[in-house]
Formats: C-alpha cells, sequence, structure tokens
C-alpha cells in the first residue's frame, strides 16, 4: 500500500513539473514576440524625407541669440565641418491693448552659420541652415500643417507612423535624418522638438530597439 502511495506522489510531482516547465515555455514565447513584434514595427521602405521648416518664416519671431557650439558637432547634422551652431529664443508678440503687447515665450531654434568678422552672426544672414527647433507655442508651421495644437491623425497624415511611443509622446524618423519628438495632451500637439541629428546611416537598417537607443541619446542632450 505504501508502495502505491508513493508511485502515486511522484507521478503527481512529475506531472506538476512538467505544467511549470510548459508553462515556462509558453510565457517566454510569449515574451518573445513581444520584443520581436517590437523589433520589426516599420518596415524599412516606409521611412520618408520629413519638411525641412523654412528659416524665414521662424525668424521674424526671434528676441535674443547665442551660439552652442562650433561644427562639427557629436550631436547635430554638420552641413559643414567649419562654422558654429547659433540659437535663437523666440518670441509672439501679442496685442493686448491699444499701445501694449505681450511677449510669449513660444521656443527656440537652432541654426548653423558662420562668425563673420566685423559682426559675428545675425539673424538675416542667408548662409544659415536649419537644425533644431523646440516649439511650445503657435503661431509657427512646419511643411504643410505640423503646428502646436493639431490632433495625432492630422500629424501621421504628414510623417507616417511614428517608430516609438512613451505613453503621450511620439517618436518619428525621416529618410533624411530628421527625428520629431511630439508631445499631446488632450488628444493635441502641445509641444514639439523638430531636428537634423548626427545619425550614421545604419539607423534605418538596425532593429528598433538599438535604433531608440541612439535617438534617445541624441535627444535628452
Amino acid at each position: 500500500m505504501n508502495k502505491v502511495v508513493l508511485i502515486y506522489f511522484i507521478g503527481v510531482l512529475l506531472i506538476s513539473c512538467k505544467s511549470k516547465e510548459s508553462s515556462s515555455k509558453k510565457t517566454n514565447i510569449v515574451v518573445y514576440e513581444l520584443i520581436k513584434s517590437e523589433i520589426d514595427t516599420v518596415p524599412k521602405d516606409n521611412f520618408i524625407d520629413f519638411p525641412i521648416p523654412e528659416l524665414d518664416s521662424i525668424l521674424p519671431y526671434f528676441e535674443t541669440s547665442g551660439a552652442v557650439e562650433n561644427s562639427p558637432s557629436e550631436r547635430f547634422h554638420n552641413p559643414t565641418d567649419t562654422g558654429i551652431f547659433v540659437f535663437y529664443t523666440l518670441f509672439d508678440k501679442r496685442k493686448n491693448s491699444e499701445y501694449s503687447f505681450d511677449e510669449i515665450n513660444i521656443g527656440r531654434l537652432t541654426t548653423h552659420t558662420y562668425r563673420k568678422s566685423k559682426y559675428g552672426w545675425a539673424a538675416t544672414d542667408k548662409d544659415q541652415t536649419f537644425i533644431l527647433l523646440h516649439l511650445n507655442g503657435q503661431p509657427i508651421t512646419i511643411g504643410k500643417t505640423i503646428q502646436i495644437g493639431i490632433t495625432f491623425k492630422n500629424l501621421i497624415k504628414e510623417l507616417g507612423k511614428p517608430i516609438y511611443q512613451i505613453d503621450s509622446t511620439f517618436i518619428f524618423l525621416g529618410k533624411n535624418k530628421i527625428v520629431g519628438q511630439f508631445n499631446f495632451n488632450n488628444q493635441k500637439l502641445e509641444s514639439l522638438t523638430y531636428g537634423r541629428f548626427n545619425l550614421m546611416d545604419e539607423i534605418f537598417e538596425i532593429d528598433s530597439i538599438s535604433r531608440k537607443e541612439i535617438i534617445e541619446e541624441k535627444l535628452k542632450r
């Protein structure tokens, strides 16, 4: 009788172990499938050229400026191996009475330009290249429709699918190595970072997890 009981308990133990092993394998398969789906979310041929903002439509809003760093840059797109990166702080002047205006900070623009021997640089210089734009207010528009206040649906009409999402923030990558970070609140675009970064040519070929790490490093500086 004791032998029968012993054999029974051994059988139950083996079945339990196999069941746990099978459950563990199923869990690993599910985790692997989630990782795999995360890696190949954007087909390589889905990348498109993103619009480059027109400086003439942005610079009228600048109030202050300063040098960021010399080129070449590890972070920014380098138009040449010489020159400097310049930032402009942007304000929107809105009339609040017949004689006064409110100056509302709407963001910051970074360009690549050159120091001139007599005056350094100026917003009127025509040799500037667009590099980076931070926006948290209107009325500046990127491309045809991208501006603060639009919906996500309108955004993807112009840029296609994002490459990844963190909460209500969506990251897009253009074929011309422009990265857009768009932050939404109450289903409306609240702020954005949109710029040309120093990205390797292989950025479109590597898996999306590695791509995300590289882009996050550029954005967080």
